[in-house]
């Protein structure tokens, strides 16, 4: 494959980052999905009927997660999706520093806006459904999955194989705190589909 250019490299980045920004702007404007939390759920009333409502908030929580809702995506597809792209953009930003030196724009400004970019869009896609991406979703291997930390820590595991400026040494102080069980319920893994993790979910 023929080498890409600074000038290449630098449109591609750019590219993504107007993705990233647009997928931003358009989750602002989805409808929020409401589901009660565990905390919630603790305070519901004992027996049968908490039973019942536990049932019937389950059910809408699965109902959810498998409904397309933007680009016929699933929530945590769209999850998936912002992983990948950050993916795209770190690899492609590895590339411009491997061309540059630390005092050349792009080699540490590219960084400054990918990580920007990244988590704003992280976070305007946890606020689709909050309580929905802090859900702790049971794995049938017993172990378990709450999707806004693993996709945040898919997007750090991408970021720090730039060269990061310093003020970026809390997203290495971050992914080493989840990789040592910080996080409590993270699943460590390398990047692969939140699909797939989801359909090893029995959350009902």
């Amino acid at each position: 494959m023929e080498e890409k250019t600074l000038e290449e490299l630098n449109l591609h980045i750019n590219k993504l980052l107007a993705e990233v920004q647009q997928m931003t702007k358009d989750f602002s404007n989805l409808d929020s999905f409401s589901h009660y939390n565990q905390l919630i759920s603790a305070l519901s009333p004992t027996g049968l009927l908490g039973a019942l409502r536990e049932n019937a908030e389950q059910k809408k929580l699965m109902k959810f997660l498998q409904t397309k809702i933007y680009k016929e995506m699933s929530f945590d597809e769209i999850g998936e999706k912002i992983a990948i792209i950050a993916e795209d953009l770190s690899m492609t930003q590895v590339e411009v520093q491997k061309k540059t030196k630390p005092s050349d724009d792009c080699y540490y400004g590219n960084v400054r806006l990918i990580v920007n970019a990244l988590e704003k869009c992280k976070d305007a896609w946890e606020a689709i459904s909050p309580a929905v991406a802090m859900e702790e979703l049971k794995r049938k291997d017993g172990s378990t999955l709450v999707l806004g930390p693993q996709v945040e820590y898919w997007i750090q595991l991408e970021l720090i194989k730039m060269d990061l400026p310093q003020e970026y040494e809390r997203i290495k102080k971050s992914v080493k705190k989840a990789e040592n069980g910080g996080s409590g319920c993270m699943v460590i893994l390398a990047l692969a589909t939140a699909t797939g993790l989801l359909a090893a979910c029995s959350i009902l």
